[in-house]
């Protein structure tokens, strides 16, 4: 009598069987879930599955798979088109069907696996290529599946192009420091995520609460480095000006005193160049301090080419002495091209060769509240820079001349100029032109000029890439109360 009742509301017997009307519950999904899957926006594709329970008079539930054409088949129902629409509207096409051919019945679909698919991870990441993925994972996930980004690649700045032709840039620093998800999206079948080097970046030290190197997106100026390191902390200090090293065109570290207040507002209104270093005083600058900079034993590195160490003031300091109390100097020191500066921005010459290795006293110097003692690194490598595909730096051969390390650096680019206007400048700041009897030595820099760019420009840019705190044989201070 049941079946005949059941054949008459088009229900297949078999379905109704009491062994058949429940079955085990769904696996587990491959990835937690930070929240309830949202249907309006996780958009369907093959290799999803669904499951279509029913109640009422009767309960049972039909499974579906979809198809890799994007289709799903449910008995006696047919094939439902599924890719490329959102959960909400496969509920909304697979109801009108549905309803046709199991009337009387409540019912309702659900997602109870989410597809794996391939999305493509190129440039800066540590295994670029094919990488597995779910829509129910974010970017950052991905990413460090892929090896998380390299030195030098931008995590302000990933773009990711859809399919459709549609693109959308991922900030994954917003997201860590403000938890704002659009910053770290959702990804779908076949996005390719492009890691681009890092473009315009600047370090702030001191009274702020993230100190660090930090990639400018926006704004580019003082206001957003401010903002991106979390703002002053409590260690701050108004009643000493900021401190800005900045190169000059010829690879001279500038130091600028940014005297409060600021008109307006809490911080300076100051465009940011490549490489800046902003140090922000703490309270522990207004104590009788002097500042050792560069190649100095246990120094705080700042960023991969500047380490400070400040030591309190004591009566009848010297050079030597304020060495051995800060611990000697590292192996890679430029002993004798150290600087003293004073406050008043005068500068003194200080050959640390001759007053640490050598013992000779007539080389030490006297110092100050508030001096500061500079100790460059020396520069054992050749910079390549400019309009070549791998610009950076490369170890040092006698053997090489100024065109074998540009053939290190991957050769000029289509917007190089003529190789012959290729130059190089000399760890003492001179500039040479190409030629037979030039030498590339320890510390040098190869420039490749790209087109339509004037020299003081392509030298800016190849100086501030250097990142080096110190030219490796002459210092420029200029400071300005």
């Amino acid at each position: 009598m049941r079946a005949q009742e059941n054949a008459a509301k088009g229900l297949e017997p078999e379905l109704t069987k009491p062994a058949e009307r429940f079955q085990p519950a769904a696996p587990p999904l491959p990835v937690p879930l930070e929240g309830p899957l949202d249907a309006q926006h996780y958009t369907c594709g093959p290799g999803d599955g669904f499951e279509l329970n029913f109640w009422g008079a009767q309960n049972f539930k039909l499974r579906a798979t979809t198809d890799l054409e994007g289709k799903a088949f449910l008995p006696r129902i047919g094939y439902v088109p599924v890719s490329g629409k959102t959960l909400a509207d496969v509920r909304a096409t697979v109801r009108k069907a549905v309803q046709r051919h199991f009337p009387g019945l409540n019912f309702e679909l659900s997602l109870i696996e989410p597809r794996t698919f391939l999305v493509h991870l190129v440039d800066n990441v540590s295994r670029p290529g094919l990488v597995r993925a779910t829509q129910v994972e974010r970017l950052s996930s991905v990413i460090e599946r892929a090896g998380g980004v390299t030195a030098g690649g931008s995590r302000r700045r990933i773009q990711i192009r859809h399919r459709d032709g549609r693109t959308q840039v991922a900030d994954l620093v917003l997201y860590a420091q403000t938890g704002r998800t659009e910053e770290n999206p959702f990804l779908l079948d076949g996005d390719v995520v492009h890691v681009p080097f890092e473009a315009l970046t600047a370090s702030i030290t001191g009274g702020v609460n993230r100190p660090g190197r930090y990639e400018l997106v926006a704004s580019k100026d003082f206001d957003e480095l401010f903002s991106i390191a979390g703002g002053y902390s409590t260690a701050v200090t108004r009643e000493l000006p900021l401190t800005l090293v900045r190169r000059d065109e010829k690879g001279r570290s500038i130091l600028r005193r940014l005297e409060p207040p600021f008109p307006g507002r809490d911080v300076p209104k100051l465009p940011i160049e490549q490489g800046d270093s902003i140090d922000v005083p703490t309270i522990a600058q207004l104590e009788k301090t002097v500042l050792l900079v560069g190649a100095i034993q246990g120094a705080i590195s700042t960023d991969e080419s500047t380490a400070l160490k400040r030591l309190v003031f004591a009566e009848g300091d010297t050079v030597r002495t304020l060495v051995l109390r800060a611990g000697g100097v590292l192996t890679g020191a430029d002993l004798p091209h150290a600087a003293l500066v004073h406050e008043n921005g005068s500068v003194d010459d200080v050959d640390l060769d001759a007053l640490l290795v050598q013992h000779n006293a007539a080389a030490d110097r006297p110092v100050s509240i508030g001096d500061t003692l500079m100790v460059p690194f020396k520069r054992r490598s050749v910079i390549v820079e400019g309009a070549v595909f791998r610009p950076g730096s490369y170890p040092y051969n006698p053997r090489f001349a100024l065109i074998d390390y540009v053939g290190a650096a991957g050769g000029p680019t289509r917007f190089a100029r003529s190789l012959k206007e290729s130059h190089l400048i000399t760890a003492d700041g001179q500039t040479k032109a190409l030629s037979d009897a030039l030498r590339v030595n320890p510390g040098d820099i190869v420039v490749v000029p790209e087109r339509d760019f004037s020299r003081p420009e392509i030298v800016q840019l190849v100086l501030s890439a250097t990142g080096l705190l110190l030219g490796a044989a002459t210092i420029a201070i200029a400071l300005h109360r």
